[in-house]
């Protein structure tokens, strides 16, 4: 065997996949690895609320049946992976990490989750993440405190906290989160891996518990943004149960890991690189000179209104937001735990229509704007956040020696969500006391292969991805 038992589940899922389809390890053997590992360690960080051992040893067992039969049927055939608890699946508590729903248990799956069954995946089970995916990066009063692999005394994101801290620890070879304004991103940044949103459209929503239904998006979180990419193309496609969900073929991994910089054309937005701390800004001035000693060209570019996104996406946000729980906040208020959901969702039921209104206005204004000025580049970079993990239970942050609300860790990462674009975040370094730095690429919608491209011919250049943090 190539790999001790013992080590299977700290590599790669790409590495993984190979060694299930030469036969070097069974997907029974991969399963029982990041089972016993998810034992050993997820008291110390918290990021499963569900174990399913027994649905994941069944399917692991049916996925090596279907190998001795001779029917390998892709590179997800055996790999375990686990999914954010606002995910519905079948037979597995589905929580949202709120008493509210602490028996629901969903009759059917969603359908990222029957693809990924599809397409050969062992689910390990249900991570942590805010109550309801809808609150700050360092407070989850219900279902605890998701704990940063890097350092136990910091946070590991806002709601996709688990799904980001269940990779970095490797406690699945993948995991699947939310973003409705960098919800991926930001843990991926924090906890030093790979996370993805889609363009709007390119992977269904159906069968995920909304915070808002014109912001949110599912995503991939991996070692590698090559795991990542083979993640998403296993749950991209039209679903008749998702009007928003369009057809839209990927290519090949190949084509991503082959992708030249020599002719991308990168834009840096002035004011974000400018907005954040300098521990994150040295790491990404140095990101961008490996891109362009790649070949990429670089050139800034300002976009004024985009200072107003953070503003319009929380407007959108909240009053959406307040519109599904309209149910619960008039039948089951007293059982939200935490007060700063609690609070968004008031803000967002006393919110004047035309206020709405005006928020959808500018986010066509900005889309305008940012298709003006970005009309000959290909994509867009950043910091994904302005700082590194802050720490649990932190109610602000500090950027430059100002202290700023916590939530403010969002200020880069709403616009993708607000402009329907594919966004990635990748590790681009660490800071002096050795926290994750996240590198956002953001590309035109649909261009989703440019986005993965550029994040992998850095990733290849610097393999920061091969630093992994030593939680025993």
């Amino acid at each position: 065997m190539a790999v001790d038992a013992k080590e299977l589940s700290g590599i790669t899922l790409t590495r993984l996949a190979n060694l299930i389809k030469n036969g070097e390890v069974s997907p029974i053997e991969v399963t029982e690895a990041f089972l016993e590992r998810i034992e050993m360690l997820n008291e110390k960080v918290n990021a499963y609320l569900t174990v399913s051992a027994n649905e994941a040893r069944k399917q692991a067992d049916k996925m090596e049946k279907m190998i001795r039969s001779g029917r390998y049927i892709g590179p997800l055939h055996g790999i375990p992976v686990a999914i954010k608890d606002n995910i519905a699946t079948k037979g597995i508590p589905t929580t949202c990490a709120s008493e509210i729903l602490s028996d629901n248990i969903p009759r059917s799956d969603a359908t990222v989750i029957r693809k990924l069954k599809e397409a050969g995946a062992v689910i390990l089970g249900k991570l942590n993440c805010h109550e309801f995916a809808l609150g700050p990066p360092t407070n989850e009063p219900y279902s605890g405190e998701v704990r940063n692999p890097w350092n136990l005394e910091r946070s590991s994101g806002s709601s996709s906290s688990g799904p980001g801290a269940a990779v970095a620890a490797s406690l699945c070879a993948a995991s699947l989160g939310t973003d409705s304004g960098g919800s991926v991103r930001m843990p991926a940044s924090f906890c030093g891996i790979v996370g993805a949103i889609p363009s709007y459209g390119l992977v269904s929503r159906y069968g995920v518990t909304p915070v808002s239904w014109s912001l949110d998006a599912v995503g991939p979180m991996a070692k590698t943004t090559i795991d990542a990419w083979l993640v998403l193309q296993a749950i991209a496609g039209r679903d008749q149960r998702d009007s928003a969900t369009v057809d839209s073929s990927l290519p090949d991994r190949g084509d991503v890991a082959s992708t030249s910089l020599s002719r991308i054309r990168i834009g840096v937005i002035t004011e974000f690189a400018e907005g954040a701390d300098e521990v994150v800004r040295k790491p990404f001035f140095k990101a961008l000179d490996v891109l362009r000693s790649l070949g990429a060209t670089i050139r800034e570019i300002t976009i004024p209104r985009i200072r107003s996104a953070y503003s319009m996406s929380g407007i959108i946000l909240f009053s959406e937001a307040a519109t599904y729980h309209e149910k619960y906040m008039s039948s089951k208020m007293e059982q939200y735990h935490d007060p700063t959901l609690v609070r968004r969702l008031l803000i967002g039921s006393l919110m004047p229509a035309r206020l709405y209104i005006r928020a959808q206005r500018l986010r066509m204004l900005l889309k305008e704007e940012m298709m003006r000025e970005c009309g000959n580049i290909d994509v867009l970079v950043s910091p994904t956040v302005p700082v590194v993990a802050p720490k649990v239970g932190a109610r602000e942050i500090e950027i430059n020696g100002k202290s700023v609300e916590h939530t403010s860790v969002s200020i880069f990462t709403r616009v993708a969500n607000l402009l329907e674009l594919p966004a990635i975040s990748i590790p681009c370094g660490f800071s002096g006391d050795r926290l994750p730095v996240g590198l956002q690429i953001m590309g035109k919608p649909f261009e989703d292969h440019v986005v993965f491209g550029v994040a992998h011919a850095y990733e290849s250049d610097t393999k920061w991805f091969e630093h992994q943090p030593k939680l025993q």
